[in-house]
């Protein structure tokens, strides 16, 4: 028979436990080279083509152009441009971005790291992103300005956080073979290139960094995974790359180059925007206090007769 109890007190202690939530973000993270821009319609042109494959982070190659917001001609929805270059730009350099709305808000840093090279992290609910966009020179250039850009590239990619999402891309000037088993971990069987010194650079860049080139795993017709045309309509090669820590590699879902993104100056652009769309899945340990009352029989009940937790 169970005592009838008096002097009732209640006592409310924090028990902590855990929990596994898991979060969802759908992006799109691209790449162009659009040659040089440096008029206010050729800006709405980027604008415009970002919205229309809804685009959140734009990274641009050979781009001449100063950073500020401009609107869709066609809509209000509002995207930033950052330009990293050099005045009076030839068209030899530049490196930027064109952020969506949403990416814009999310963004933490931007930097203009040299006229080759721009970076920008942006912050996610349980990993930042860190993205650089990069036009490297071309195989007519010199191996010591060759060698430069990756000395700098490696030495900007060395001080990104491990844990950040980290994508890099942009015009490598490289062709790549599909990949052997040196290169199994950052190429895919999709490479369209000959053995060449540039793709040499390149590859030894992702090995170094665990790096994979996404846009060589995923199987497409040529026509979607080649990404430059040559003036004379017959030369054409794959020499644009996106490239993304081995350890998210799961998180893309597809990438490939498409025709018909319009850069809307006069001369167009040889290159083809590669789209990259990614499922970022984040699992993560939530500490949880659940309050747990009890019932004390009496309050001048000695605390070695209370029931331990």
């Amino acid at each position: 028979m169970v005592p009838k109890l008096k002097n009732k007190q209640s006592i409310t202690i924090d028990i902590p436990c855990t929990t596994i939530r898991q979060t969802k973000l759908k992006l799109n993270i691209d790449c162009w080279y659009v040659r040089s821009t440096k008029d206010e319609s050729t800006e709405v042109f980027h604008a415009h083509e970002t919205e229309r494959h809804k685009i959140d982070i734009l990274c641009l190659s050979k781009c001449g152009f100063s950073a500020k917001v401009v609107s869709a001609s066609h809509s209000l929805q509002q995207f930033c441009l950052f330009y990293s270059g050099v005045e009076n730009n030839l068209g030899l350099h530049g490196a930027g971005f064109l952020l969506s709305q949403r990416a814009r808000n999310d963004l933490l840093e931007w930097e203009p790291i040299f006229p080759r090279l721009a970076k920008i992290r942006s912050k996610g609910s349980q990993a930042s992103k860190s993205v650089l966009s990069a036009y490297t020179p071309t195989r007519d250039a010199l191996d010591e300005t060759k060698n430069d850009f990756y000395t700098e590239l490696q030495t900007v990619t060395s001080a990104i956080a491990a844990r950040d999402y980290l994508i890099v891309a942009g015009d490598f000037n490289a062709r790549v073979v599909p990949k052997d088993q040196t290169t199994s971990k950052v190429l895919g069987n999709f490479g369209l290139g000959q053995h060449c010194k540039n793709g040499e650079r390149l590859v030894n860049y992702a090995l170094m960094n665990q790096l994979t080139v996404s846009n060589t795993v995923f199987q497409h017709k040529p026509s979607h995974l080649i990404t430059w045309y040559s003036s004379d309509g017959v030369t054409k090669a794959q020499i644009d790359y996106e490239l993304i820590r081995q350890r998210w590699r799961s998180s893309v879902l597809d990438s490939r180059s498409i025709k018909g993104a319009d850069t809307g100056s006069k001369s167009g652009s040889d290159h083809k925007l590669i789209i990259t769309k990614i499922l970022l899945v984040l699992q993560y340990v939530e500490r949880i206090k659940q309050n747990l009352a009890l019932i004390a029989v009496n309050s001048r009940m000695k605390q070695s007769n209370m029931p331990s937790f």
